[in-house]
């Protein structure tokens, strides 16, 4: 007569082998990685070309889901890798190194608009482009570019911002003339 097992005690029995073997498929699996480093990267290279679009919809799923995590990644990795990030920041404005160092000295070191100077450590120019042509502008101090960017989304904003400062001083200037 043939034994039969169930199929829930195969199942148990299953579970508590790997279980216990984790540990040790876990480390033989970390010496593989280690000791094929580079066969191993090229492998995941070509699957991430292979299935292009999976592999970003993962990765957006992944940063919707864990966003704090994301951004702590992407902030470990900019100070890791400074001249990187800045390569990347500068090209998809459509600027290259080259001509942003050219406007640099072009511009004295100082924002196109209102001549502010660069300070190391403390200031960042920004590299304007046109949104529409992305065909880079000049240098910009972070205000201006934050100004300049409300310029291009909103309008009127320059109109209602001169009418705001006129209200205001009009009212500044009544109430001193009230007051002597």
């Amino acid at each position: 007569m043939k034994r039969t097992i169930s199929p829930a005690k195969t199942a148990e029995y299953n579970r508590r082998a790997y279980l216990k073997n984790l540990e040790k498929r876990k480390a033989a699996l970390r010496q593989y990685y280690y000791d094929n480093i580079e066969k191993v990267k090229e492998r995941m290279r070509q699957y991430s070309r292979n299935n292009a679009e999976a592999c970003r919809k993962r990765a957006s799923r992944w940063n919707k889901a864990h966003p704090g995590e994301c951004q702590k990644r992407s902030l470990r990795w900019r100070a890791l890798n400074p001249e990187k990030a800045r390569n990347h920041r500068l090209k998809r404005n459509n600027w290259t190194v080259e001509r942003y160092n050219q406007k640099f000295l072009e511009q004295n070191d100082c924002c196109a608009i209102c001549g502010g100077p660069w300070v190391e450590g403390k200031t960042r120019m920004s590299g304007d482009h046109n949104h529409n042509t992305k065909e880079p502008r000049g240098l910009l101090c972070g205000r201006c570019n934050t100004a300049l960017e409300r310029l291009d989304n909103i309008p009127d904003w320059a109109q209602k911002a001169l009418e705001y400062l006129q209200r205001y001083d009009r009212g500044v200037l009544a109430e001193r003339a009230s007051s002597y």
